[in-house]
């Protein structure tokens, strides 16, 4: 899985770009071999879902007549996407959710995030923060919960402070976006998976400040404490480009996404003897059974399917009653050879009585 602020999915008349935003990001995920992308910032408006060769983008952004601001996206792989019991849920234009099925009977939610950035409000990221603890709260305790996202917050390296948070690799200093993300994390035993690797600068970091010229981590994957065995690595990735001043962070799971179980046919009815009917005597029983039989009377306000698997079964059964079933025409070959299969078989006297020894043919 991997996390990345692409700034923009729309597409201008006047931009330089040969192709779509959308298969520029689809070219880059299949390049790195990505499943699921939690994608910020896309700036398109409404819900839906853009299909392009190798990915699904389920959209989630502001109303039509809303700011072309913010936005999250899913990009789901094709090949992946049949296996998925249900798609991605939006929520806001800032989150969107999705429920997966692993193996072993397990289950995980994933969550794409786009907190506020320094400039807003206060209670504009409260308002965020609050949405998320709400729907942090709402996934089954059994579930494992994977947080993607741009959170535009430094949770730095206090590791003494929060060392049931940040891992003993984290960087830089805290700011009040990243208080904000710690907080929540401490409050629902979360686990920042990019401070638990010790990784260099290079593949560390996620944004660098237009001014200063600062290297800093935005970009988060947060995950139970418990289930932090499930991550092999959290690191940046400094290939991928769509015209973006961010980088992809990709995370490694040892999880299995469970495939659809297949829905097995329901058993094939026997065959009636109808060549009974042959004989008068068993075509009458066979009438007064079923006169008995259909001449029940059926309760009020029953819908038309009842009534016609009710018919059904009473006319099978009765049937079933007086037809009986046709013996098998190809009699077992092991039933009409059980008497030349015993000759060789024998059991030895001895403590090996309970083995059973097949003598050759030719009587060696």
């Amino acid at each position: 899985m991997v996390t990345w602020n692409v700034r923009t999915l729309l597409d201008r008349s006047a931009s330089d770009r040969p192709e779509r935003r959308t298969a520029l990001v689809d070219r880059e995920l299949y390049r790195y071999s990505v499943d699921i992308a939690a994608l910020q910032e896309t700036r398109l408006k409404e819900q839906g879902q853009i299909k392009e060769q190798n990915y699904t983008f389920f959209l989630s952004g502001h109303q039509k007549n809303g700011p072309s601001q913010a936005g999250v996206a899913l990009a789901i792989s094709n090949k992946l996407l049949r296996n998925l019991p249900s798609q991605p849920k939006p929520i806001s234009p800032r989150l969107i959710q999705l429920r997966l099925d692993l193996d072993m009977r397990r289950s995980a939610t994933v969550l794409s995030a786009y907190a506020p950035t320094m400039t807003n409000n206060y209670e504009t990221k409260e308002q965020f923060y609050s949405q998320l603890a709400e729907t942090i709260r709402s996934v089954q305790k059994s579930d494992k919960i994977l947080i993607l996202g741009d959170f535009n917050a430094r949770v730095g390296g206090d590791y003494v402070t929060w060392d049931r948070v940040v891992g003993k690799f984290g960087r830089g200093k805290t700011n009040s976006n990243g208080e904000m993300l710690l907080s929540l994390c401490t409050e629902f035993d979360l686990a920042v998976t990019n401070a638990y690797f010790n990784n260099p600068d290079g593949w560390y970091h996620s944004w660098c400040h237009p001014r200063s010229k600062h290297w800093h981590l935005l970009d988060y994957v947060l995950t139970r404490r418990a289930d932090i065995k499930d991550v092999c690595s959290t690191r940046a990735l400094r290939g991928a480009d769509c015209h973006t001043d961010y980088r992809m962070i990709r995370t490694k799971l040892k999880l299995t996404v469970d495939p659809p179980r297949r829905k097995t046919a329901p058993k094939p009815t026997k065959h009636l003897n109808v060549a009974a009917l042959r004989d008068p005597e068993v075509a009458r029983k066979l009438a007064i059974g079923m006169d008995a039989s259909l001449n029940c009377e059926q309760p009020e306000n029953t819908s038309p399917e009842f009534l016609w698997h009710d018919f059904k079964s009473k006319v099978y059964d009765t049937a079933s009653k007086v037809l009986s079933h046709p013996e098998r025409r190809n009699a077992d070959w092991f039933n009409v050879n059980d008497a030349e299969i015993r000759k060789y078989f024998f059991k030895p006297k001895g403590r090996c009585s309970t083995r059973l020894y097949i003598k050759d043919a030719r009587g060696l």
